[in-house]
């Protein structure tokens, strides 16, 4: 799955050309893509570690301490 800006009117949806992104939108991007991977990791192993250790790196979190708390609610 992609999100890109598309044109949407009575023949559907046409996807618009996107220029590269630029430092900060692939940054974001990378550590994204690092947490959906610790997320797996964590799912699939039952470990609340690396459930903690993907909230704690999530940028919509925001703290540790939340992280642990929803980690732990997570996994029990």
């Amino acid at each position: 799955m992609v999100e890109v800006p598309c044109l949407v009117d009575a023949g559907g949806a046409r996807p618009l050309a996107v220029g590269r992104p630029d430092p900060a939108q692939l940054g974001l991007m990378l550590q994204i893509k690092h947490v959906e991977q610790l997320t797996i990791q964590a799912a699939t192993k039952g470990d609340s570690g690396l459930a903690w250790e993907a909230l704690s790196l999530h940028p919509l979190v925001g703290s540790t301490t939340i992280a642990k708390s929803l980690a732990e609610s997570l996994t029990s």
